[in-house]
């Protein structure tokens, strides 16, 4: 079963995740195809190392876009709240 916690962070990664795929109009990244090629073509070592480069690219970005999305949500409150306590 899955704690309140990880039900929060799945909905704001999903939220993220529906932002984003407007944003870019739900298109597939360009080049996804060449890159796996180039990838594939590299020796283990090589593809190892960018692939471990990536994942931590994308982690932090992930990360950079919760932080984002969360700092937006709390500003958005902040805004409400003075603006019915007029």
């Amino acid at each position: 079963m899955m704690s309140e916690q990880e039900y929060l962070e799945m909905i704001v990664a999903e939220r993220i995740q529906m932002i984003l795929a407007d944003m870019e109009g739900g298109a597939v990244m360009d080049g996804e195809e060449e890159w796996e090629k180039t990838l594939d073509g590299l020796e283990e070592a090589q593809r190892k190392a960018i692939e471990g480069y990536l994942d931590q690219t994308v982690f932090r970005q992930a990360a950079t876009e919760k932080h984002l999305y969360l700092a937006g949500l709390k500003d958005g409150i902040r805004l409400l709240d003075w603006g019915l306590s007029d």
